[in-house]
């Protein structure tokens, strides 16, 4: 299990989630939403953003984006390389 993020204070407060990866082997069994539950709380209801690696190997049908919105994640309309950039509020 992986997870690595930063905080950014200056002018504006707000997280940077940078990775969650779990291990192919451990992965379906909620490791992913209590971390990033936990992140949540670590920010302490401050902006999230984060790039949707879609480069990542995933399950067969698993839809990572999907997965993010569906904690409240949003689209910003910008795309990377990876994939688009998200952010919750």
């Amino acid at each position: 299990v992986f997870i690595s993020w930063m905080k950014q204070k200056n002018v504006y407060e707000f997280s940077v989630l940078k990775n969650i990866w779990v291990d192919e082997s451990d992965r379906g069994q909620g490791i992913g939403k209590q971390l990033l539950e936990n992140f949540f709380q670590e920010c302490g209801g401050n902006p999230i953003i984060l790039i949707c690696d879609n480069l990542e190997t995933q399950k067969e049908g698993f839809v990572l984006e999907q997965w993010y919105e569906s904690y409240g994640f949003e689209s910003t309309g910008f795309i990377t390389l990876s994939g688009p950039i998200l952010i919750r509020y």
